[in-house]
C-alpha cells in the first residue's frame, strides 16, 4: 500500500482514481478547509487557556537549565563576552544577563525582535531587583542580521575573532512567529503564505531581503523539486503525492494563503494515515507540519545559515570557549553533529531544474561517503568534549514544544580554523 502511495496512488475511501488522474473535487477542498478551520479554533482555545493559566503568551525557552550549566563556566569572570545568535523572545538572553556579569550580544534577523530588545533592559530591571536598567543597557547589545554573518556584525561592536567566551544558537522560528498569522509560519492560523523571517511588514520590504516567499516556491517549482524539498528538508514520506496534487491544485487557483495549502494536503492524505499520524509524544500531529517546515527551511535557507553560523562561531570563540546549539529539525541535528565531529556536509542545494536535482543528489551522496571515510586527527578537531542531550521528562510535561529539541555542546580546542575544515 505504501509503495503505491509513494508513486502517487491514493487508496483512501474518498479517492476516485490514481494520483495524477484524480482531480481534487470542490467538496474535498471544502471539507478539508472546514477541518483545518476547526483545528485552528481548537488550537486558539488551547492557547487562550494557557494564557489565562500562566498570565502570558506561551513562549518558554527550551532546555534553559542545561544551556546555563554548560555556558556559565566560561562566563564566570568580569569582562566576558557571550553571543545569543537567535534572540527571538529574549528568554536565553535574559537568563545570561541575570546569571552572569558578561556583555551579551544578541543577533536576530526578525525586525520584530528589535522592538522586544529595545524594552528588555527596563523589563528585566523591573523583574529583578538586584539589576539596574542602566547597568543592563551597558551589558546588553542587540544587532539585527543573520548569525551566519556573525563576524561582520560584531566587528563594528569591537568584537574580534577569539574574543567571545560563549555562544548559544536556538535554531528555528520563535513562538511569536508562529502566533502571528500574518507571517505565514503556522497552518493553524490563516494568513499569507510568506514564511520569511526577515520581513514583518510585507508592504515595506527593505533592500537586500529576498523576495522569494513560500507562495513563490509552491506556485513555481516543478513536482520533482517540491518532492525533493519535502523529502530532504522534512523527511515527508508522501512527498511525491503532495507535490503532484499541489501542482494540480495550483492550475485552478494559485496558492496565496496557509489554509489553502493545508486544505490540499489534508484532502489527498489517505484516511488511514490521518488517524495514525502522531508526534514523538504520541499526540495527533497535523498532516501539514512537515510540508510547512520544509518550505520554511527553503525560503530562509536555514541549513546554509546554520553551516555559516557554525564556522563563524568556531572563528569567534577563544580556545576553551563554549558553544551550545539547540536543534529542532533532523537535518539541523545532522549538520551540527557532523560539524562537532569534524565532518560537516555540504549544504543541500536549492535548485531550479530537474537536471540540477539529479546532479545535486549525486554530489550529496559522494560527500556523505567521503566524510564517512575521513576522520581528522584529534589535534585538528575544532571542538573537544562534545556532548548531546535531550529535554528531561519534567520539561516535556511542562513544555511540549521541546519534544524534538536536541542540545549539542562543545568546548573550543586550540586548533585553528583552516580552509581544510571548510572543505570537509
Amino acid at each position: 500500500m505504501l509503495s503505491k502511495l509513494r508513486l502517487g496512488t491514493c487508496t483512501s475511501p474518498c479517492s476516485t482514481g490514481t494520483g495524477l488522474a484524480r482531480q481534487i473535487s470542490s467538496s474535498d477542498l471544502k471539507l478539508a478547509r472546514v477541518t483545518a478551520r476547526t483545528r485552528s479554533v481548537q488550537w486558539k482555545e488551547r492557547e487562550e487557556k494557557k494564557i489565562k493559566r500562566y498570565g502570558h503568551a506561551t513562549h518558554v525557552p527550551v532546555m534553559m537549565k542545561e544551556c546555563l550549566e554548560h555556558l556559565l563556566p566560561a562566563l564566570n569572570s568580569k569582562g566576558t563576552v557571550a553571543v545569543d545568535c537567535t534572540f527571538g523572545g529574549g528568554g536565553h538572553t535574559s537568563a545570561l544577563l541575570d546569571r552572569t556579569s558578561a556583555h551579551v550580544y544578541s543577533i536576530d534577523r526578525d525586525p520584530v525582535a528589535q522592538h522586544v530588545a529595545d524594552g528588555l533592559p527596563a523589563l528585566l530591571a523591573e523583574a529583578f531587583e538586584d539589576h539596574h536598567e542602566e547597568e543592563l543597557r551597558e551589558r546588553f547589545h542587540f544587532v539585527r542580521g543573520r548569525f551566519g554573518n556573525m563576524k561582520k556584525l560584531l566587528s563594528p561592536q569591537g568584537i574580534r575573532p577569539g574574543d567571545v567566551d560563549a555562544i548559544l544558537m536556538d535554531l528555528g522560528p520563535s513562538t511569536g512567529q508562529f502566533l502571528e498569522g500574518d507571517r505565514g509560519f503556522s497552518f493553524m492560523r490563516d494568513g499569507p503564505l510568506d514564511m520569511r523571517m526577515d520581513v514583518a511588514d510585507r508592504e515595506n520590504i527593505p533592500k537586500g531581503v529576498p523576495r522569494r516567499t513560500a507562495a513563490d516556491v509552491v506556485n513555481n517549482c516543478s513536482p520533482r523539486e517540491l518532492a525533493y524539498y519535502f523529502r530532504t528538508f522534512a523527511g515527508e514520506r508522501f512527498a511525491n503525492l503532495y507535490a503532484k496534487h499541489i501542482v494540480l491544485a495550483r492550475e485552478k487557483e494559485k496558492f496565496t494563503t496557509t489554509q489553502q495549502l493545508a486544505a490540499v494536503i489534508y484532502s489527498v492524505t489517505p484516511d488511514a494515515v490521518k488517524m495514525r499520524t502522531r508526534d514523538s509524544l504520541g499526540r495527533p500531529m497535523n498532516l501539514a507540519t512537515r510540508v510547512f517546515a520544509a518550505l520554511r527551511v527553503v525560503v530562509n535557507d536555514e541549513i546554509g545559515e546554520l553551516r555559516n553560523g557554525l564556522y563563524s562561531a568556531a572563528e569567534m570563540l577563544r580556545p576553551g570557549g563554549h558553544l551550545a546549539v539547540i536543534s529542532f529539525h533532523s537535518l539541523e541535528a545532522i549538520v551540527t553533529k557532523n560539524f562537532f565531529r569534524g565532518k560537516a556536509l555540504q549544504d543541500p542545494p536549492l535548485f531550479e531544474s530537474n537536471y540540477q536535482v539529479r546532479e545535486a543528489t549525486k554530489r550529496i551522496r559522494k560527500a556523505r561517503s567521503r566524510t564517512a571515510r575521513f576522520s581528522p586527527p584529534e589535534n585538528e578537531l575544532l571542538f573537544e568534549s562534545f556532548k548531546r542531550m535531550k529535554p528531561s521528562p519534567f520539561e516535556l510535561k511542562k513544555n511540549a514544544r521541546a519534544r524534538s529539541a536536541i542540545l549539542f555542546v562543545g568546548k573550543r580546542s586550540d586548533a585553528p580554523l583552516t580552509s581544510q575544515h571548510r572543505r570537509l
